[in-house]
């Protein structure tokens, strides 16, 4: 009797104890913190290479035969000299070229929508177009013109010096222009593969001769492209690009050394258009944090 008492006293006093408890708030779930990626961020430095294309035009213009002869105009000697000049004078050599290099620039986001930059490149291609013929130089009225006279434009190296403005259509995809500063090498030959009157050269001693000039010239460039940050701290894009070099280049070929009777000087027009592709690495990044 005394242990049943004992029992129901115990459990009158338990009784308001278990419902304060239950009265008391649920302890609260802990959950892990929802992953957030960092935000895409453009600023930093970068390098890298492409490939692609260049399409280049030039326009070869003779001005002057037989330069440096005492005594004479250019357009005046040989007789027929008026008719040379007008013969094919001037003539347009187009070609099409791989072309690869590098890159590298600085790049800042100035905000979440723009970005600016500089940048600079050096490229490699061998755009080079072969013609018969010397422009200005043969009377194709003579039987057998122009023999195996030919002429010949080449251009090699670009590089360029330029600015860059970005939008962000999306936090990791930029539409962007860029202009600046053009180098690039262009060279003209000609070559004396035939006598005169049916090539241009009248001293034997030139036939074979192929004499080359080559210039370094500055220029202007402009274009567009799209750039994505395809992974962290990569940069993949497409860029097109135009380019003018002027019409001042000029050279003088076949002089000398004895006589400059076959000297011949002229000036080109430069042009080109290139597309590329390329990928690079971006250096720093936002500091993620980990848990």
């Amino acid at each position: 009797m005394k242990k049943l008492l004992g029992s129901i006293a115990i459990l009158a006093l338990a009784m308001p104890l278990a419902a304060q408890a239950a009265d008391l708030p649920a302890a609260p779930v802990y959950k892990a913190p929802v992953y957030v990626p960092p935000p895409s961020d453009w600023t930093g430095f970068y390098i890298g290479g492409d490939i692609g294309g260049r399409w280049s035009n030039s326009t070869w213009s003779t001005t002057c035969l037989e330069t440096g002869q005492p005594g004479t105009a250019c357009t005046t000697a040989p007789a027929d000299a008026l008719i040379r000049f007008a013969t094919n004078n001037p003539t347009t050599f187009n070609s099409t070229s791989f072309k690869g290099g590098g890159y590298a620039g600085y790049n800042w986001q100035v905000n979440p929508v723009w970005v600016v930059g500089v940048e600079g490149d050096w490229q490699w291609a061998n755009n080079s177009t072969t013609v018969s013929g010397i422009p200005g130089a043969e009377n194709l009225t003579v039987i057998g013109a122009p023999g195996l006279d030919t002429s010949t434009v080449k251009q090699t190296w670009d590089a360029s010096a330029r600015g860059r403005v970005g939008f962000l259509v999306a936090p990791s995809w930029m539409v962007f222009g860029t202009g600046g500063v053009a180098f690039t090498n262009v060279q003209a030959s000609a070559h004396c593969g035939t006598l005169f009157p049916v090539g241009w050269c009248g001293q034997a001693a030139n036939i074979g001769r192929t004499d080359t000039a080559s210039l370094d010239r500055v220029g202007w460039t402009a274009g567009a492209g799209v750039e994505g940050m395809i992974a962290p701290n990569w940069l993949a894009r497409i860029e097109y690009r135009y380019a003018n070099y002027g019409n001042n280049m000029s050279f003088t070929l076949l002089q000398g050394p004895a006589s400059n009777i076959d000297a011949i000087s002229g000036n080109l027009k430069l042009q080109d258009q290139s597309v590329t592709v390329g990928i690079a690495y971006k250096f720093g990044g936002p500091v993620v944090a980990r848990y």
